[in-house]
């Protein structure tokens, strides 16, 4: 995994969620997935903090295969709104169910 920029952390479940995009490359042309990344934080022995991917989601598109990419994340009640941006022309704004988006979430096992 090779993540990119994203939007900024907010409170979820327990963690902290975060919204990034990744590219791979189709011959010439970039083509941007997201997935939104759930982080925990703990404390380590020397009295420092560890963030730990906790769960992400399988990569998906908002409008369609090709540039767009994750600007920021906000709750809004029991919904969260999303931005990103699509061919470095248009900014537009996504609003969906927190609940739907943590079913999304697939839980990582911890390393041994």
């Amino acid at each position: 995994m090779n993540f990119r920029g994203g939007s900024q952390g907010i409170e979820f479940e327990n963690g902290y969620l975060f919204l990034v995009h990744e590219v791979t490359m189709y011959g010439m042309n970039r083509v941007y997935g997201h997935r939104f990344v759930h982080l925990t934080k703990s404390l380590t022995s020397s009295d420092g903090i560890q963030w730990n991917i906790t769960a992400l989601t399988r990569p998906f598109h908002f409008l369609h295969v090709g540039i767009e990419f994750a600007a920021g994340l906000a709750r809004n009640g029991d919904n969260l709104v999303a931005s990103f941006g699509v061919r470095d022309e248009e900014a537009w704004l996504v609003e969906l169910p927190a609940a739907d988006v943590a079913k999304l979430l697939v839980p990582l096992l911890p390393e041994r």
